[in-house]
């Protein structure tokens, strides 16, 4: 018998209690509930240790999926013995800044957690999933900006399957008419923004792209050239029009990885609350009013105000001269 017993910490838990449930998945009986701001997780089950191992790992990261970050581990025990949990992959150690409640975007019970999701996770493609892991931990947070807004932009190729992009391919016609090969790429971008972060900004009023001064055509041009010209290290000329500044990457970066795990969360078949959606979007259209136009009115969300936002992010900015 191996009983593993984890508690983790997310502030997303103070609001959003965890009520006790417990499911059976490998073979293997799966309890959690909530204390305050704490994940409790326990695991039994008379399997090898490498089936409960990897199942622990599994669980942990699909609520990254659903909080945005992983909730950090304060305890580890195994079978009444305390582990050193200090040696973890950096994974498991995300920003304190993206540890936020708003971006939690669906509860913790037997409705997300179960062998279904599981399941589902386990035929989904785990290296852009774990890029993007690894891309908010704190052994990333000062690492240069473009380089962590290229290795988000590559996820997009990782995560939008080819099926997604065959269909965006043919609506960016019907509605776009262009007079070259929009490239499979490009596809996979417009497909990505269409259904997780345009038909919000739209359905919400977030004028986030006005802010940003692009149009949604724009918006997917300058991340395609931004990918293209980082990743191919291309000459200072070519692809002008493409991020350049620490504080314009962390905005798209923002929306990019947001959008991910909205089309993550789907694929899972976990339903969200638009309200979530919308308070997030409206946090960061706050957040880009302050920081680029010195404004505090008129804001959108509820939550903090967008420069109490935005002090957390110090540290994550490097401005790029490229």
């Amino acid at each position: 018998m191996i009983d593993i017993y984890i508690k983790a910490s997310h502030e997303f838990f103070k609001k959003n209690k965890v009520e006790e449930f417990q499911v059976n998945i490998d073979e293997v009986s799966v309890a959690m509930h909530s204390e305050d701001e704490l994940l409790v997780l326990t695991m039994q089950g008379e399997v090898e240790r490498k089936i409960i191992e990897r199942l622990c790992a599994d669980i942990l990261s699909i609520i990254f999926i659903y909080l945005g970050a992983y909730p950090r581990i304060v305890s580890m025990t195994e079978n009444g013995e305390i582990r050193d949990f200090s040696k973890l992959v950096e994974k498991y150690n995300s920003w304190d800044y993206m540890s936020k409640a708003y971006m939690g975007m669906c509860l913790i019970d037997e409705n997300t957690i179960n062998p279904k999701k599981l399941n589902v996770y386990r035929t989904l493609k785990k290296l852009p999933i774990y890029s993007m892991e690894f891309l908010i931990s704190d052994s990333y947070k000062k690492v240069v900006s473009n380089h962590k807004i290229t290795l988000l932009l590559h996820v997009i190729d990782g995560l939008v399957s080819d099926n997604e992009r065959k269909k965006a391919e043919q609506e960016y016609k019907d509605i776009y008419k262009p007079n070259f090969d929009i490239g499979k790429y490009r596809a996979k971008v417009f497909y990505l923004c269409k259904n997780y972060f345009f038909c919000y900004e739209d359905k919400f009023t977030c004028e986030i792209l006005n802010l940003l001064k692009v149009s949604k055509d724009e918006f997917v041009e300058t991340v395609l050239n931004t990918r293209h010209f980082y990743s191919h290290f291309l000459k200072e000329n070519e692809k002008s029009k493409r991020l350049r500044k620490g504080k314009e990457m962390v905005e798209y970066f923002e929306i990019i990885y947001f959008s991910l795990r909205l089309h993550l969360l789907k694929r899972l078949g976990v339903k969200v609350k638009e309200e979530r959606i919308r308070e997030y979007l409206y946090i960061l259209h706050d957040w880009i009013l302050e920081t680029d136009y010195q404004k505090k009115y008129p804001v959108k969300s509820k939550h903090s105000t967008p420069l109490s936002i935005r002090r957390r992010l110090s540290g994550r900015v490097t401005e790029v001269r490229a």
